[in-house]
């Protein structure tokens, strides 16, 4: 939980020091330059290599919200997507508890935890990666 608090501490002082800065206009600039097709060309030789290239298709959905709903939009749907992640570890958390206190194990439970602890990994580092080739695109 310690890392997701960080996380949305983060987002939060990256969107207000950013609308203090005029930094979005740049951005939105960079967004609009950017050739997502041949981005995930050139990155697809050498990140398509499972059969469903999900940080491919990761990137690729990243890169055209920012398009259609400006770069800001895109930090605050992350920011969104923070709390809601910060809701589900605390849910599982719990689960788990009550699962340790009871001694009762429900093994759906089990897993979904499981799946809970590599969603912000996965999804989080694809958009450090989405948000870095737009902070380095030429300017």
């Amino acid at each position: 939980m310690a890392n997701l608090r960080r996380c949305a501490g983060i987002l939060d002082q990256v969107l207000d020091d950013y609308d203090a800065s005029g930094m979005w206009a740049i951005l939105g600039e960079r967004i609009g330059r950017l050739d997502i097709e041949d981005v995930l060309e050139t990155w697809g030789r050498t990140q398509a290599l499972h059969p469903f290239p999900v940080v491919l298709k990761s990137l690729e959905f990243n890169w055209g919200y920012m398009k259609e709903h400006g770069v800001r939009a895109f930090y605050e749907m992350t920011r969104g997507y923070i709390s809601r992640l910060q809701e589900n570890t605390e849910r599982w958390h719990s689960a788990w508890r009550s699962e340790v206190d009871t001694g009762v194990v429900d093994r759906i439970t089990s897993i979904e935890c499981d799946l809970a602890s590599i969603e912000a990994p996965m999804h989080c580092d694809v958009c450090k990666k989405t948000i870095t080739a737009l902070l380095y695109l030429d300017a």
